[in-house]
């Protein structure tokens, strides 16, 4: 492997630390402020893999990114509107494919990824692929595909279940509810680190023999099952949505939601406050999905490669089936819409 590799989205370079031999790969968008991940950057990280995998010198693997404050995964104008059923497709497997030759590599030196900031989808996927993850105390995750008429479609569910247990990858995965730092050391997610260098202390963790005391907790649950299947109800349930919906249209009507920065801007405001009071909507067809997935994958694990590949390629095929529904549309348009009404997703279940 040459000494660095630099793409537009991916650099990997050489390091040494604690006597050992290993490798650093930085992924940054440099045209997004969120930091999203296009399908030539999975392209650039498969290459760059290639390169590392084939290297035998090396004992550890340390992902790195940008210190921005929020992060995103996918481009979901990839996924507005009328689709190119192609250029999803694609996108979806080599996602797959890319934790797959994580998990190959894995087997050959540690893999330890860093996380900061609040992080949505694709951008705390791709973090998890790796064996071991920690993060800073100001971190939070959110599988947010449900809410938008998804699943999490990079291997999001497999390595939560890997980590901890099938209940907390139901908690996290059907519902989309954001999961603090502290919960996900509580859960066997992470460990924390609190001082001012955290890839020092990730470089620590690739370099030492034991386990991180943070992932010796996966019999916890987040969320107990009738607590959970309650929550999934209420929240699937379109009736309340329908409600606000009628509320923010009469108010707008009546003006009641205008200020000196525009009507529109404090509309979305104002919806944005009352549905994280409400619970964001679960699109019904995106949680029965997850919940299939899970139930067949319950019983694996890390060493089961076979089986790894295998739910790799069912989630895409099921993220991709979803593509095709109308609630995807619904979802989809409620992020990426500037009409304050359209932001409310009433799913349909088809």
């Amino acid at each position: 492997m040459p000494e660095m590799i630099s793409g537009k989205y991916v650099t990997v370079s050489k390091k040494k630390h604690n006597g050992q031999s290993g490798i650093l790969l930085s992924f940054i968008n440099p045209d997004s402020k969120v930091n999203v991940v296009p399908l030539e950057a999975l392209q650039e990280m498969h290459h760059a893999l290639d390169e590392v995998g084939e290297d035998s010198s090396l004992s550890f693997m340390v992902f790195t990114g940008s210190q921005g404050k929020v992060h995103a995964g996918a481009d979901l104008a990839l996924f507005h509107g009328d689709i190119d059923p192609a250029a999803v497709r694609d996108y979806l497997n080599l996602g797959a494919a890319l934790d797959f030759k994580i998990k190959n590599i894995s087997r050959k030196m540690k893999t330890v990824s860093l996380m900061q900031g609040e992080r949505f989808g694709g951008s705390v996927e791709w973090p998890l692929m790796t064996e071991f993850s920690v993060c800073t105390p100001d971190t939070a995750i959110q599988f947010s595909e449900v809410n938008i008429g998804l699943i999490p479609g990079w291997a999001g569910i497999l390595n939560v279940m890997l980590r901890s247990n099938k209940e907390n990858a139901r908690y996290m995965a059907a519902t989309g509810n954001r999961v603090t730092a502290q919960e996900m050391k509580d859960y066997g997610l992470v460990d924390i680190v609190s001082g001012g260098n955290i890839l020092e202390d990730a470089l620590n963790i690739a370099t030492q023999h034991e386990v991180p005391l943070g992932f010796n907790a996966t019999g916890k649950e987040m969320c107990p099952g009738d607590k959970l299947d309650q929550m999934i109800s209420e929240r699937t349930d379109s009736r309340k949505y329908e409600e606000l919906e009628k509320e923010v249209s009469s108010k707008l009507q009546t003006n009641d939601l205008s200020n000196d920065k525009g009507r529109e801007n404090y509309a979305g405001s104002y919806i944005s406050q009352r549905l994280t009071r409400l619970g964001k909507p679960l699109a019904p067809l995106a949680v029965a999905a997850t919940m299939e997935l899970i139930d067949r994958f319950s019983g694996i694990s890390r060493e089961d490669l076979e089986q790894i590949r295998k739910m790799g390629e069912c989630e895409a095929q099921s993220c991709f089936r979803l593509m095709k529904t109308l609630d995807r549309k619904i979802g989809v348009n409620s992020v990426l819409t500037s009409n304050p009404i359209e932001r409310i997703p009433i799913y349909v279940g088809r």
